[in-house]
């Protein structure tokens, strides 16, 4: 979910702005069937769940755009402890001011919720909410994806950022490259162990702590920084067998992933390398090639609001679904599916519209500013010196 304004060119990257769009707008598939208008044919139902895959989507998404962004960062300012700190200060700002936002929303609907429903769940307790204050909430249970609703992915992307000067300290990127694909097997064998250690199963259910966690997860942005590093910055040879090649094996790991998770449920833990692995197939020819079916004007516009769509979409989701069902008791036909969607996308495009205009940017040019001061500081040692004597 983040941007690609700093890739330091005049040009958006639109491409990945409008993959993150469709991220969003698959996410936003699997909520209105649960929440507004539940589609009682099985294949359909079955079809809108894959929109949960969207949050893969955004992490290959993430690891391309942070590297793009760091390298540029660092052919600039070095490889140095504070250049990496200055980076983070942008990063932080582009994601925190919102979410702690979504968290005090997210602590009055719950307080809302129980005064009108008192047998609701009450606000979640000190240790959850200030875990996601500080992002460390994918290593705590109870805050991962309680205190805001869809918070766990941004717990992993905030963990993945703070490792990220770390994997660029190894100095030859074909060796991060193998060092990331070692660790894949590794954070997935983490996760089968932990899960039959705590809950007595090898198999992690879809929607649970150890589903959401970012051993289970790592895997996925493990395939984008492996990508940039391997081929990104290599010449275009695809010719058309190998795109062939690479839609049925991307084919191939949608299945087994569908398979994996809600389909046969065979182990959900599994799920998100499966997908990874069929994005990061694809994503070499989108960025090639740029298909205007996927890359156009409507799908960079709502990717840019990605974030805050993300963040927004359960308070509304929510919101309407108590209006429509306790308020005014409207029984939603599956048939107006469709309609429902389109209302629901456009809804959130309207409201992540102003908290983009009146949050996320103007802290994003808090975070850019003060970034820069810190390598300006860097930059005048002298005069530092002179202040002190």
């Amino acid at each position: 979910m983040e941007i690609s304004a700093e890739v330091g060119t005049s040009n958006r990257l639109d491409w990945l702005d409008a993959l993150r769009g469709w991220a969003i707008l698959g996410v936003l598939l699997v909520h209105v069937q649960m929440f507004i208008c539940t589609l009682q044919n099985p294949l359909l139902a079955e079809i809108t769940l894959c929109g949960q895959f969207g949050v893969q989507l955004f992490f290959i998404i993430s690891a391309l755009t942070i590297s793009i962004t760091y390298d540029s960062h660092i052919a600039k300012y070095g490889l140095n402890t504070r250049s990496s700190i200055s980076w983070f200060v942008k990063r932080f700002f582009r994601i925190a001011p919102l979410y702690y936002v979504a968290i005090a929303v997210q602590l009055l609907f719950s307080t809302v919720s129980k005064i009108h429903h008192p047998d609701a769940p009450f606000a979640p307790g000190l240790t959850a909410i200030f875990s996601n204050i500080l992002f460390v909430h994918t290593w705590v249970p109870a805050g991962n994806n309680y205190v805001v609703p869809g918070g766990w992915s941004v717990g992993v992307e905030m963990f993945f950022y703070l490792l990220v000067p770390v994997i660029w300290n190894i100095k030859d990127p074909r060796n991060r490259a193998k060092c990331l694909a070692l660790g894949i097997p590794v954070m997935l064998g983490l996760t089968l162990w932990v899960s039959h250690a705590h809950v007595g199963s090898w198999k992690v259910p879809n929607d649970t702590y150890f589903y959401f966690w970012f051993p289970t997860q790592y895997g996925v942005l493990a395939i984008g920084l492996i990508y940039y590093f391997k081929y990104y910055k290599l010449p275009d040879n695809m010719t058309l067998v190998k795109v062939v090649i690479r839609v049925g094996a991307a084919c191939l790991a949608l299945i087994t992933g569908v398979a994996c998770s809600f389909w046969l449920n065979l182990n959900a833990g599994l799920a998100p390398i499966c997908m990874g692995t069929c994005f990061g197939l694809l994503i070499p020819f989108i960025r090639l090639h740029h298909p205007r079916l996927i890359v156009n004007g409507l799908m960079i516009y709502v990717g840019r609001l990605s974030y805050s769509i993300y963040l927004a979409n359960m308070f509304v989701v929510m919101s309407l679904n108590y209006l429509l069902h306790e308020f005014f008791h409207i029984k939603v036909p599956q048939t107006a599916f469709p309609l429902c969607y389109l209302s629901f996308v456009t809804i959130l495009c309207i409201v992540a519209t102003a908290t983009k205009k009146h949050i996320e940017d103007p802290m994003i040019d808090i975070g850019h500013a003060l970034s820069s001061r810190m390598i300006q500081m860097e930059k005048r040692p002298e005069s530092f010196c002179s202040t002190r004597g």
